[in-house]
């Protein structure tokens, strides 16, 4: 009689149990095995020659597998399963003999077979353009709200401004604006245009940097109208979809939002480069941008936007990681930046080399400015790294990103997985054959 996978699994560990219980142990693994060269290493140093090691494990491994997945010594989709299947692959397949080792030879070759998840992130002009084209599309929806709901939302965000001591002596642009919009002309209607500029208006009093209460009120009148069109009441749409036309709105304003911010960051890195450049050598870039990254942060209109999460990535790049500190130290004090300083320190290396007829530090009198150079260059352009990855970061929270991450295609090593296909084809196979 036929045994089935799970009887003969379930004898190979009794086997495995008697072998152990009568004092047979496996064979320990080596401490090193080659990734090409069937050779391997003991605990005591020793090398010797291992047909489980290298190319030609590889090739057993792979000879071996179908076998031992009928016996059901390997579960064909447990983690072993695949990582040899993945294996068999470089076998089997006509490909470059290292990556016949898969993961033994290059490392991550059995992640072939996990989706990839990285996208490119667009760029501030990508956002922009997608931004425009937000507004252009919700404009051409011809979405028009009844002029009552308008009216409605507006007294209902006047009173809560009032209900909170905001009143329109305290915040006067941002009443007016509610003011108009409560009294809209008899018979007329809301369009989706209109709302935008009611709202752009109210972003306009929000920067008002000098009146905090102006700018807490176009705030929250800010959050009012954008309830309105994004849960709009379908009894306030007159024409148009209005669902649509609220997400595409939301859209566009972030996809533009995330390129405002973006431009933030690459305008700091574009005056700390015209401010190194117009003082002495040029070379003091990491502290131009260190100063104008402090700026920004304590600034409440140029921190305007951000997260705290992106915030405290900013934060980070002004003060400075360890390497990049020691870096900058480094180069200061071999003066790295030229001028005066280059010529102090190289001075001082030469004239004690040559009062102490060393001329080791003769020479290093000699190359020190060099050296503080090169540290200097090398702190430049870890901080504009550091600068560039906060700016990418910032890209990222974006619509425009979210959707090419859901485009992203799905990356996998087709022949890795064909072979893998093959396997369990084997396998399935010789469990229907008969011994």
């Amino acid at each position: 009689m036929e045994l089935s996978v799970e009887q003969k699994r379930a004898l190979a560990m009794a086997s495995a149990r008697a072998r152990m219980a009568n004092g047979t142990q496996p064979e320990a693994a080596p401490e090193w095995s080659g990734s090409i060269l069937p050779v391997s290493r003991d605990a005591q140093g020793n090398v010797s020659f291992d047909s489980n090691a290298g190319i030609l494990g590889s090739i057993k491994r792979a000879v071996t597998l179908p076998a031992e997945a009928y016996r059901g010594e390997v579960d064909p989709m447990s983690e072993e399963g695949i990582r040899r299947a993945t294996e068999m692959a470089g076998v089997v397949t006509p490909v470059n003999p290292a990556v016949r080792a898969a993961d033994y030879a290059i490392p991550g070759a059995r992640n072939a077979l996990v989706p990839a998840k990285k996208t490119r992130v667009p760029t501030a002009e990508e956002l922009k353009a997608a931004g425009s084209a937000g507004y252009d599309a919700v404009r051409d929806m011809g979405v028009e709200y009844s002029s009552d709901a308008v009216r409605a939302a507006a007294k209902v965000a006047k009173q809560a401004l009032e209900q909170d001591g905001i009143l329109g002596n305290l915040a006067p642009k941002t009443h007016r604006i509610i003011d108009e919009l409560a009294n809209p002309p008899e018979g007329s209607t809301a369009t989706s245009a209109g709302i935008e500029a009611a709202r752009r208006a109210f972003g306009n009093a929000a920067k008002d940097f000098n009146n905090p209460t102006e700018q807490l009120a176009a705030s929250r009148a800010i959050n009012v109208l954008d309830g309105f069109v994004q849960a709009s009441d379908p009894s306030s749409v007159v024409a148009g979809p209005a669902p649509a036309a609220g997400k595409a709105l939301a859209d566009a304003r972030a996809n533009y939002a995330a390129a405002k911010r973006s431009e933030t960051l690459t305008g700091v890195e574009e005056a700390a480069d015209l401010r190194a450049a117009a003082a002495n050598s040029g070379q003091n870039i990491d502290n131009a941008i260190r100063s104008r990254l402090a700026s920004l942060l304590l600034s409440p209109k140029g921190s305007r936007g951000f997260t705290p999460a992106e915030l405290a990535e900013i934060r980070k790049v002004a003060e400075g990681t360890t390497l990049r500190n020691a870096v900058r130290n480094t180069g200061n004090l071999l003066g790295g930046g030229g001028g005066l300083g280059a010529v102090v320190t190289g001075g001082a290396l030469g004239a004690g080399g040559l009062a102490t007829g060393s001329p080791v530090m003769a020479a290093a009198g000699a190359l020190a400015p060099l050296a503080g150079v090169a540290a200097k260059q090398t702190g430049n352009a870890l901080t504009r790294r550091a600068l560039m990855r906060a700016d990418e970061n910032t890209r990222m929270r974006s619509p425009l990103y979210e959707q090419l991450l859901a485009q992203a295609q799905t990356s996998t090593n087709p022949e890795a997985y064909a072979a893998l296909i093959r396997i369990l084809t084997l396998v399935g196979g010789a469990e229907a054959q008969p011994q």
